[in-house]
C-alpha cells in the first residue's frame, strides 16, 4: 500500500464520541489518548491526527481556524464551514424536516422551517456546502448522496459513499435451542413471530408507525432504546388493545440476545442515513422492515431478506 509523507488530520466532532454509525467511523483514525494529537500510522498514513469538540474552542467555527493552522487537512462531522472534508452522517437536515412534519399537527409543521434552531442549522449547512475549501463530502449511503446533489447543486463526484460496517463475528445467528432459551429468559411465547425495534428517539426512528403495525395481528415487538416521551407510546399501545404485544426494555448495553431472540427487525423510521441497527440485523439472519426515507433500504432486496415502503404506510407495514 502506498505511504504518505506526514499529514496531520484533525476531525471535528460532537463532544460524544463513539457511540453512533458516525463516531465508529472515525475511531479506527483517531489515537487512544485522544483529544490529544498523537502519531498515528493508521491506513499507512504517517503524521498526526487529532480529534477536537466545537466545545473546547468555545465555538466550533474558531476551532476550525485553530486546527487549519497546526493540520493539514480538516475533517469534520458537524455542519462546519471550512471543513476540507464533511461527512454527513446526519443526512441532510431540510429533509427529516420534511419527514418529520408530516407526523405534526398542520400548525406546527408549518411553523417547523421557521423554527430559529432549524434555520440556523439549514444556513450552516448550505454555507458549509457553497464554501470553496470543501473539497470532498463522505456518505453513507446513496440516498443522502442524491439528496445533497438535489438539495445544494453539490458536484456529484465530489460526493464518496462509504457504507456503515459491523462486526459480522460478533452478530451472528443463534441456534434453535440458544434461541429458545432467550425467549423464556424475557418471557416471550416459544412459537410466537417476535419483532425487535432498536434505537432510541422513538419519533424519528419510527416507533409509532412499528406499534400500529403490531396492532391486530397475533405478533410481538419488544423495544430496545429510550426516550423521554416512552409513556405516549406505552399510551398508543394501550389505546390500540395491543399493550400485552409490547415489550419496552430500555436501553441495553449488548443488543445481539435481542436480534438472536426474533424473528425480524421492524424499523419504519422518519429518517435515517443508515442506522446499523440493520447491518446487525441482516448479520444475526433477520429479514428487515424498514422505510424508504433509510438509507439501509439499499441493502434490502424486496420480499427476499426484508422489506421497506413509506413508513407511515401502515396498511403495509402489517
Amino acid at each position: 500500500m502506498r505511504v504518505f509523507s506526514k499529514v496531520g488530520l484533525t476531525v471535528l466532532t460532537s463532544s460524544v464520541l463513539f457511540l453512533t454509525g458516525c463516531q465508529q467511523f472515525t475511531k479506527p483514525q483517531i489515537p487512544a489518548e485522544s483529544p490529544n494529537a498523537a502519531e498515528q500510522n493508521n491506513f499507512n498514513l504517517q503524521g498526526k491526527i487529532g480529534v477536537r469538540t466545537p466545545q473546547q474552542s468555545g465555538s466550533a467555527f474558531f476551532t476550525w481556524v485553530q486546527q487549519q493552522q497546526q493540520f493539514d487537512i480538516v475533517q469534520s462531522h458537524e455542519r462546519i464551514p471550512g471543513c476540507d472534508i464533511y461527512r454527513a452522517g446526519d443526512g441532510v437536515h431540510r429533509r427529516w424536516l420534511l419527514q418529520r412534519a408530516r407526523i405534526l399537527p398542520a400548525w406546527r409543521a408549518q411553523m417547523l422551517m421557521y423554527d430559529r434552531y432549524h434555520r440556523y442549522v439549514m444556513r450552516a449547512e448550505r454555507e458549509m456546502y457553497q464554501a470553496p475549501e470543501l473539497k470532498a463530502v463522505i456518505c453513507n449511503a446513496e440516498m443522502i448522496k442524491r439528496e445533497i446533489v438535489e438539495d445544494f447543486d453539490i458536484d456529484a463526484n465530489k460526493i464518496h459513499v462509504i457504507y456503515n460496517s459491523i462486526d459480522s463475528s460478533r452478530f451472528v445467528p443463534a441456534q434453535e435451542a440458544q434461541r429458545a432459551i432467550l425467549r423464556q429468559q424475557f418471557g416471550l411465547p416459544a412459537d410466537a413471530v417476535v419483532f425487535c425495534f432498536v434505537g432510541s428517539g422513538f419519533e424519528r426512528k419510527g416507533l409509532a408507525s412499528a406499534i400500529r403495525a403490531i396492532a391486530g395481528t397475533s405478533a410481538w415487538l419488544i423495544v430496545v432504546g429510550q426516550d423521554k416521551a416512552e409513556r405516549r407510546y406505552r399510551d398508543l399501545a394501550r389505546s390500540l388493545g395491543c399493550e400485552g404485544q409490547i415489550r419496552f426494555l430500555g436501553v441495553q448495553k449488548e443488543t445481539l440476545p435481542f436480534y438472536q431472540l426474533s424473528d425480524g427487525l421492524l424499523l419504519p423510521t422518519l429518517y435515517d442515513p443508515f442506522p446499523n441497527v440493520i447491518l446487525e440485523a441482516m448479520a444475526c439472519g433477520l429479514p428487515v422492515i424498514t422505510s424508504e426515507s433509510c438509507g439501509g433500504a439499499e441493502f434490502i432486496q424486496q420480499g427476499q431478506n426484508g422489506f421497506y415502503c413509506d413508513a407511515l404506510d401502515i396498511s403495509t407495514l402489517k
